[in-house]
């Protein structure tokens, strides 16, 4: 059976280097990314507390949208909370 529930919650999310990024934007976007990829399917695995998450750095162009940053910042949660 698979995965009927997902609940993640991000306390704080803390980005270098993109002052001036709509805040509202952003959380929608990586919002609305999570749940895509999350309920694509695939191994999510066990229920687990993931207590800190450092992703790898992102090497966007200038100017890069909000709504593209929180698809890439959701790339790179769901690649760290799966096994």
């Amino acid at each position: 059976m698979g995965v009927r529930h997902v609940e993640v919650e991000i306390e704080e999310l803390v980005l270098h280097g993109f002052e001036g990024v709509d805040a509202g934007a952003l959380a929608e976007s990586l919002r609305a990314a999570l749940r895509a990829r999350l309920g694509a399917g695939g191994d999510v695995g066990k229920s687990r507390t993931v207590d800190l998450v450092q992703a790898s750095a992102l090497e966007l162009a200038p100017g890069t949208t909000a709504s593209a940053l929180g698809r890439a910042v959701a790339e790179r949660v769901d690649g760290s909370i799966r096994p």
